[in-house]
């Protein structure tokens, strides 16, 4: 067990625990942008492979970075040998400019730094192709609807407080920075759809790359 894997307690029990809250979301985002098959998709923070997954039934090559070795362990004997999985650093992908129709993030911006975020969008809009598109789901800044939101709020921050001081600063920096919505421009896509779910808690966002953003090569 690697003690410097923060994922290495829970990973084998994360889709128990977490999937009959994740798993609405991760359908709602397939609905909203449904993949070619014969599409090449990358998740990025891919954790157990679960959203991936779905991509892989609908037809799709697919492609995961994961930075907890635990949780891409599980991922690996749930997606098999015809995946492409990547343990490493998503500020810093180790992919060709281009080389995807689709990129995913999922859960994971929230509880980074701004610079993290920053550097990770950029790497999103370098690769994926021109006419490609960013599924991104996380929380929404709201506002919240009576009462669904405000029954769901205090729930996702009592467990952003348990995943950690750092965590938790982020997640609220994340939201009063105006969360999706207000990041995408500023990163070179603009929000072309919109789903809205839990009260306005959370949000699933398609994003297409700004055909003016530089490429890095």
């Amino acid at each position: 067990m690697d003690a410097d894997d923060q994922y290495s307690f829970i990973a084998h029990q994360y889709d128990r625990l977490l999937g009959p809250f994740l798993d609405g979301l991760r359908l709602a985002a397939l609905r909203l942008c449904p993949p070619a098959p014969g599409s090449r998709v990358l998740d990025v923070g891919c954790g157990t492979g679960a959203q991936l997954e779905l991509y892989q039934r609908a037809g799709c090559t697919v492609a995961g970075i994961e930075a907890s070795p635990a949780m891409a362990q599980v991922a690996r004997r749930r997606l098999g040998a015809h995946a492409e999985l990547d343990i490493a650093d998503a500020t810093r992908m180790p992919y060709a400019a281009a080389a995807f129709d689709l990129v995913l993030a999922s859960m994971m911006l929230h509880e980074l730094s701004a610079g993290a975020r920053a550097a990770i969008l950029q790497e999103c809009a370098r690769v994926v192709r021109p006419g490609g598109r960013l599924i991104v789901i996380d929380y929404h800044p709201g506002p919240l609807s009576v009462p669904t939101g405000w029954i769901v709020r205090p729930f996702v921050l009592a467990a952003e407080r348990l995943a950690g001081r750092d965590h938790y600063r982020h997640h609220l920096a994340f939201l009063a920075g105006g969360g999706m919505p207000a990041l995408a421009p500023a990163h070179g896509f603009a929000v072309e759809r919109t789903e809205v779910t839990r009260g306005g808690a959370f949000g699933i966002y398609v994003l297409a790359p700004c055909p003016a953003r530089a490429r890095a090569t």
